[in-house]
């Protein structure tokens, strides 16, 4: 099944009516992820992304090759995002969930990812213009290397340090040197984001 096929099939389709469970089988099998609005508030993935992202008034999505991209709770420091997300983010491709109080379907979709149209009615008019995509043609390049480096990882305390009273550490991921307990969030060398729990006095940092 095509993205093209699917669509066409969708298409005319009632509210409420939009996808039954096999199809959302058989769009999973086939790679294929069909996107459309429900109520005023959602945005429903079903094939093989199955999610309801909460979308009052419209919202903008990101997707990579692994699927929606949601925000880590990192717990660097309130209000601030974390370095490593961001670069995800940037590197993701998106779809703009546009919602329409007045004039044609109150649900439409803008992406730059290749996809298919389809009409969802309601009461004999269109409400929703909703799209078929292919997981094949989401990128992902190098995203999974830098979600290694978000993942936070302890630092290896090195026996012997050149300085008096400091202690030194090793970048579980470069082996690049560094002084001072809990100094940094991240490795100078590599970025790599650094868990220093249970290595300040025996205590979480």
């Amino acid at each position: 099944m095509t993205a093209k096929e699917l669509a066409e099939m969708l298409s005319g389709r009632e509210t409420g009516n939009e996808t039954t469970p096999r199809e959302g089988l058989s769009a999973r099998d086939a790679g294929l992820v069909v996107v459309y609005g429900y109520s005023d508030d959602n945005v429903e993935f079903r094939g093989a992304i199955d999610e309801e992202v909460g979308a009052y008034e419209g919202t903008t999505i990101y997707l990579t090759k692994d699927g929606l991209l949601e925000e880590p709770a990192c717990g660097i420091a309130e209000n601030i995002e974390c370095p490593y997300f961001i670069q995800v983010r940037e590197k993701a491709q998106t779809i703009k969930a546009v919602w329409h109080d007045e004039g044609g379907p109150c649900w439409t979709f803008e992406t730059d990812i290749p996809h298919e149209t389809f009409t969802i009615m309601e009461d004999g008019e269109p409400w929703c213009i909703g799209i078929v995509f292919s997981m094949a043609d989401v990128r992902g390049e190098e995203m999974e290397d830098l979600i290694e480096k978000h993942t936070p990882k302890k630092p290896a305390k090195v026996n012997s340090s050149g300085v008096r009273y400091t202690s030194e550490y090793r970048c579980p991921t470069c082996g690049g040197a560094f002084t001072g307990t809990g100094i940094a969030d991240y490795c100078y060398h590599c970025g790599q984001r650094l868990d220093w729990e249970c290595q300040i006095d025996g205590k979480a940092h």
